[in-house]
């Protein structure tokens, strides 16, 4: 089993490659990527909005 020594949590409104983070690889840290239920239905959202939102954040973890 991998052994991290950091978490990073990287949230839907922070999907920026350009960040410090990921200047380096270290494999001692885990980035999670995720979404509170919370922003995704404070407000009615149009259900195309909400897939494009989730798809960019896909990418984003894909990349």
């Amino acid at each position: 089993m991998a052994q991290f020594h950091t978490l990073r949590l990287i949230l839907g409104d922070q999907l920026n490659r350009q960040h410090s983070w990921y200047k380096q690889q270290d494999d001692g840290v885990l980035y999670l990527i995720a979404e509170l239920h919370q922003e995704a239905h404070y407000v009615t959202h149009h259900v195309q909005k909400l897939c494009a939102f989730f798809a960019a954040m896909e990418a984003f973890a894909l990349s």
